[in-house]
């Protein structure tokens, strides 16, 4: 499988695992999106920006995928975004991620962050997620 198709493949796994969790969905009250439509219903999480790069050893041909995926909340604080970035990671954190053709090996929270945007009122969570894959 080539990058794009490894890259693809991972993210829709993850589409699939967030939106199969109704804790999260409970939390993230706006629902989780590739593409949220607009208007938004605040609080939502959104499926970001992804990188796929090769990561390849004597024994197998790999694949290192970094998924971005981003949290917006209007609520007055922190509180709201961490609660649902919290449930993120608790959903994909050393997870095995079932993904057509290739093998997980690996996939972990690789780092998260809340900024307030520029206007003033909302979170943006943000969460790199990286799955190590092998392909066959």
């Amino acid at each position: 499988m080539t990058l794009v198709g490894i890259e693809h493949a991972v993210n829709t796994a993850v589409y699939a695992r967030l939106n199969g969790s109704a804790t999260l969905l409970a939390a993230a009250t706006g629902g989780v999106h590739d593409n949220p439509p607009q208007p938004m219903m605040y609080p939502y999480a959104q499926l970001g920006e992804s990188i796929a790069t090769k990561d390849a050893t004597f024994e197998a041909d790999g694949r290192n995928i970094v998924c971005t995926l981003h949290v917006w909340s209007q609520y007055a604080g922190t509180k709201e975004a961490a609660t649902i970035m919290g449930i993120i990671g608790d959903l994909l954190d050393e997870y095995t991620l079932s993904v057509s053709g290739c093998t997980v090996e690996s996939c972990e929270i690789e780092s998260s962050r809340i900024m307030r945007d520029p206007d003033g009122i909302t979170r943006h969570g943000i969460l790199e997620l990286r799955v190590r894959v092998a392909t066959t």
